[in-house]
């Protein structure tokens, strides 16, 4: 609760909040991986939501990475690989920079939701290669998406995560604090339900036993299998 009178109608909660939770007494690091905003409800207090309007806020446990890459010439045919096998895929932000050194970017989208895909389209593809690592893969400029130009710099950040060891987590707490006109303010953290979904790699039968249900679906809703594989896909 901010008691100022001259409070602001918002305040903001930043990406990269961290948040501490413990499974087995050992302590991991969770953090937000985006902006939330939160609008004063006349008393003061102020409720963070996500930009579809809901009140839990997701936190990823997991260190943050950051690998850059400078845009060489065309004809090299850059490769961007990131040399990690403890990335958590849906954490990873692609930011191309028009020049080395300048602050203007555009941010790319993974390719998995994108509806309509034209030259201009920003989106990327993530593949992991033979030695475990992850590769991104940028569109052709044409019929794929844009790609990144001589010059460019490409910034990517991600989650270094433990996989497993952090599920079941049921409390959290942060010494974060939201500064409101120099004075510093407290945040509570409620837990609406414990720490999952970490896992580890996909292994490889489970990978023979389903890519070809996911093939198959290409995206579609319509037949029981189609269900299978977006469940299987996002859970």
């Amino acid at each position: 609760t901010v008691t100022d009178t001259n409070r602001p109608s918002t305040i903001q909660l930043d990406r990269n909040t961290r948040f501490t939770a413990s499974v087995d007494d050992v302590s991991y690091v969770f953090q937000t991986r985006e902006d939330f905003i939160a609008t004063d409800d006349g008393s003061g207090n102020y409720q963070f939501l996500t930009s579809t309007g809901e009140q839990d806020i997701p936190v990823f446990e997991g260190t943050e990475k950051t690998k850059t890459f400078f845009v060489g010439e065309t004809s090299d045919s850059q490769i961007y690989v990131i040399p990690d096998t403890t990335i958590d895929t849906s954490t990873i932000r692609v930011r191309v920079y028009d020049t080395a050194t300048g602050s203007t970017f555009s941010t790319y989208t993974n390719i998995s939701k994108a509806i309509r895909i034209t030259s201009d389209s920003t989106f990327y593809q993530i593949k992991e290669v033979p030695n475990g690592h992850y590769e991104i893969i940028f569109g052709d400029g044409l019929s794929s998406g844009k790609a990144p130009v001589t010059d460019n710099k490409v910034v990517i950040d991600y989650l270094s995560t433990v996989g497993t060891l952090a599920n079941g987590a049921t409390s959290f707490s942060t010494d974060a604090q939201v500064v409101v006109n120099s004075v510093n303010y407290g945040i509570t953290a409620t837990t609406t339900s414990t720490s999952a979904g970490g896992s580890y790699k996909e292994s490889i039968e489970s990978i023979r036993q389903n890519a070809p249900i996911a093939f198959s679906s290409q995206r579609r809703l319509v037949t029981s299998e189609d269900y299978k594989a977006q469940i299987l896909e996002n859970f």
